[in-house]
């Protein structure tokens, strides 16, 4: 059997085969750029606290670093970006962004200061509570971390208390943390919990005036006072400081009997007498009536009642009064409306032609400038003959292609030695 033809075409098949497949391996190679990872981490006080409260006022700080997402990419650039959205905000950069490599691993840091953090201005505000997210770019990939701020206010300071009759009048200095979101002060004792808004409050100097009930009267009441922070915008549900403490003594009530007397009518009439609290008696004719006592006040129509039997009124901000106390206040009218003239003074229009421009500029003369190409045609064509020479993509292929040609020529010299006879 003659083996020449199969010889001569399986060295042929070789001499193809073996060229056109590592040269589109190079190829697919060079376009296919490795796998990139990148991570982000949120820390505070050396503690991880991505999806959790953080609870204190210490700055957090927030980290994202990737691999190199393209190997290849011998002079392209990617900019690295770090930010921050707040709650009910948008987003900010907790650092400047980072300019790295392609082929080259970076990392980004930055750190949030609760306490004046990057978006406030000066003076600094705090950041308010709420969920805040973390985000790390690379230009392709993006990776976010969650995390709730519950930062609860400072203590009340230099907070006192008095009482005259029923009603216990409270002085404090205002809260000094310039936070966006106080909502008030919350006094709890006397068998109650009252809620006093930030309005009871004058420049630095707070009061309030609370009416506790006849109850109160003779009795030596503890009294706590915390400062409160919304747990997010626009939220109900708040965070309390820890509490100051004071106490207030209310003075008993005080008692008082009466005594009455009566003269004799006439035709023999004697005298009567009687006590305050028995009523009226009569003698010979005669009568008297007998005083009465009564004791302590009672609170205004929106009394409550504790869980100690105390009651207590409305609560009467020392400051501003109006702001609590609308609903007591009372009320006037406006009086009626003066009649309006029976006869309007009737304003009748220049005549056409009488009156001067008030405004008489003198004429405008408007310029337009034409910029005319001064480079020319055949010119232009090699500008841009040079810009697509200067292209970086370009000389990286005409790079490969050389590569393979060379490698080709190497295998066919190869090729041609083999020697496929048997």
């Amino acid at each position: 059997m003659n083996k020449a033809p199969t010889n001569k075409m399986l060295r042929l098949t070789a001499r193809v085969s073996l060229p056109l497949g590592l040269a589109g391996a190079i190829v697919a190679m060079a376009a296919a750029p490795a796998l990139a990872s990148s991570s982000l981490s949120v820390t505070q006080g050396g503690s991880s606290v991505a999806g959790q409260t953080v609870s204190s006022s210490g700055g957090i700080t927030a980290s994202g670093s990737d691999t190199a997402p393209d190997p290849t990419g011998l002079s392209a650039k990617r900019t690295l970006t770090l930010t921050v959205t707040p709650p009910g905000g948008s987003a900010a950069n907790l650092t400047s962004p980072k300019s790295v490599a392609s082929n080259q691993a970076g990392s980004i840091s930055g750190t949030l200061d609760p306490t004046c953090p990057v978006w406030s201005n000066s003076p600094c505000t705090q950041a308010p509570n709420g969920d805040y997210v973390f985000s790390f770019s690379d230009g392709s990939t993006t990776k976010t971390s969650s995390l709730t701020l519950a930062i609860a206010p400072s203590a009340v300071t230099g907070f006192s208390g008095s009482a005259s009759g029923s009603v216990a009048t409270f002085a404090w200095n205002a809260n000094a943390d310039n936070v966006p979101d106080l909502a008030g002060y919350e006094i709890s004792g006397g068998g109650s919990d009252v809620h006093v808004g930030v309005d009871a409050c004058d420049g630095g100097n707070c009061g309030v005036s609370i009416d506790y009930g006849s109850g109160a009267q003779g009795s030596t009441d503890a009294f706590t006072i915390r400062a409160l922070r919304s747990k997010s915008p626009g939220s109900s549900s708040t965070i309390a400081s820890d509490p100051a403490s004071t106490s207030v003594t209310f003075a008993a009530p005080a008692s008082s009997s009466g005594a009455g007397s009566g003269s004799g009518s006439s035709g023999g009439g004697s005298t009567g007498g009687g006590t305050a609290d028995s009523g009226s008696t009569s003698s010979g004719g005669g009568s008297s009536s007998g005083g009465s006592s009564g004791s302590g006040g009672s609170g205004g129509s929106t009394t409550g009642t504790s869980s100690n039997g105390h009651t207590h009124g409305p609560v009467i901000n020392a400051k501003h009064p109006g702001v609590s106390l609308n609903t007591f206040l009372p009320s006037a009218r406006a009086g009626a409306a003066p009649d309006l003239p029976s006869v309007l003074t009737e304003i009748r229009p220049l005549p056409q032609g009488t009156y001067k421009p008030t405004l008489a500029y003198p004429d405008q003369t408007l310029t337009s400038s034409v910029q005319k190409q001064g480079q020319s045609a055949i010119g232009h064509v090699g500008t841009q003959l040079v810009h697509v020479l200067d292209e970086t993509a370009l000389w990286r292929s005409l790079a490969i292609a050389a590569l393979v040609i060379l490698v080709a020529s190497h295998l066919r010299a190869w090729v041609n030695r083999v020697d496929l006879d048997d």
